[in-house]
């Protein structure tokens, strides 16, 4: 059995990225999506495939109308 301290705010239980990577993957899935997203995430040191990137911006919630 493996052991692994969860520190808040670093790191979630059974996740493939940190809060700072997953928000970065979902940073550059809005700005460019795709293979050009893919590109730069590995540019950037991220392991993040195209389909990766459009299925964390599906993930994320509408966002909310101010009217």
């Amino acid at each position: 059995m493996t052991f692994a301290e969860q520190v808040a705010g670093l790191t979630s239980p059974h996740a493939r990225f940190t809060p700072l990577a997953r928000a970065m993957v979902e940073a550059i899935g809005l700005a460019l999506a795709g293979r050009a997203g893919a590109r730069l995430a590995g540019q950037l040191g991220l392991a993040a495939g195209r389909n990766t990137l459009l299925r964390r911006v599906r993930a994320l919630p509408d966002p909310h109308s101010g009217s």
